[in-house]
């Protein structure tokens, strides 16, 4: 497997895992500070990650796709 799936793989469960885990965390924590908090850091955390692990998905296909026109 190239290196570069396996760190997609690893990031998108990373932020599976910390996603699933602010979801819980925001059910106990609902005050001025946690609304704070994800308006100033939360949702552009998120949107970043998510923006980063599709641009990681089209490096490794642009990758591939020139491995295979190279052989």
């Amino acid at each position: 497997m190239n290196p570069l799936n396996t760190s997609q793989e690893q990031l998108f469960d990373a932020a599976h895992h910390l996603s699933t885990n602010w979801n819980s965390a925001k059910e106990l924590w609902n005050d001025s500070a946690r609304h704070r908090f994800e308006n100033d850091f939360w949702q552009e955390f998120e949107a970043t990650t998510t923006d980063s692990i599709e641009k990681l998905h089209d490096l490794i296909e642009t990758i591939n796709q020139a491995e295979r026109e190279v052989l």
